[in-house]
């Protein structure tokens, strides 16, 4: 679990160290990767292919009825989206965190996590003892 996390928290990180460039093809507006190494290694720390994360970095799907196509993204906009996956996997490993807590802390009596009412307290042995409200 702990290696999860950690793996989790570096490719948080190694999303900000991805840069893009404005580039200019055929008249369209779009960006590049400036070093696909950056792009590598989050994909050894997603499993995602360096293609496919290339790909969803510096593009967005378009669909019309029954037709999809691909639309460069602007470097502003390939950024964008950088910090958007970078903060989705942040929200993803918290929340996971956050459940793996709760289920961890949850009362033995009855199964339901506490709502944070009530006291405790210890003990002249220092054991602790609930006091309800």
């Amino acid at each position: 679990v702990e290696i999860e996390i950690f793996r989790v928290v570096a490719a948080v990180l190694q999303c900000g160290n991805i840069q893009f460039e404005d580039r200019d093809s055929g008249g369209e507006e779009g960006s590049a990767v400036v070093d696909s190494s950056t792009v590598s290694q989050l994909s050894s720390l997603t499993g995602f292919s360096v293609d496919g994360l290339i790909t969803a970095l510096t593009y967005r799907t378009m669909k019309a009825r029954d037709d999809s196509y691909m639309v460069p993204l602007t470097k502003a906009q390939a950024e964008e989206g950088r910090d958007a996956f970078s903060k989705s996997l942040y929200d993803a490993l918290f929340r996971g965190l956050v459940g793996r807590i709760n289920d961890a802390t949850e009362a033995k009596e009855g199964g339901h996590a506490s709502n944070g009412e009530g006291n405790t307290r210890r003990d002249k042995g220092g054991k602790k003892e609930h006091t309800g409200k």
